[in-house]
């Protein structure tokens, strides 16, 4: 019996071992990533910022572009509306000008034509939206669509 007691005890010992070690072993990869992860981070946080550098730097010579474009195209168009203004009141002063050009009476007129041709609706229409068309305004069920049990068979056929 003390045979299978000290056979027993080496099992035991050895099973604890072997855990032992395998823990052991285990901490020390965790830990050997944890270090590779710390020394790596660095290193990708300094990527990152090299990377946000380089866009910041983009961004603000998109942007320098941006203001020489406008200020250029600036200097182009003011001076041609001003050209194209000053050549539309110059012919609007000759005679064929005069008849063509509107002045601002002529336009009112043609506002105050268009709102008494079509003059905005009072209230929205019964369907919700303002100036819609109803084919059965007071609601008769005059269209094969409004009666019940109509069909288009039976709405051609009578």
């Amino acid at each position: 019996m003390s045979l299978l007691w000290k056979l027993g005890g080496v099992a035991i010992a050895l099973l604890a071992a072997y855990f032992l070690v395998t823990m052991y072993g285990k901490a020390r990869y965790n830990q050997g990533g944890a270090d590779g992860d710390v020394k790596w981070s660095a290193k990708v946080i300094e990527a990152e910022r090299g990377k946000l550098v380089a866009y910041q730097a983009g961004v603000a010579s998109v942007q320098r572009e941006d203001a020489q474009y406008l200020t250029q195209t600036r200097e182009v168009i003011v001076p041609m509306t001003r050209t194209i203004v000053e050549r539309a009141a110059a012919y609007a002063q000759t005679p064929d000008g005069a008849g063509q050009c509107l002045n601002a009476d002529r336009v009112l007129w043609l506002d105050q034509t268009r709102s008494a041709l079509f003059p905005a609706p009072a209230a929205p229409a019964p369907g919700g939206l303002a100036g819609s068309v109803h084919p059965d305004p007071q609601g008769q069920g005059t269209g094969w669509l409004d009666e019940p049990g109509a069909s288009r068979a039976s709405a051609g056929a009578g």
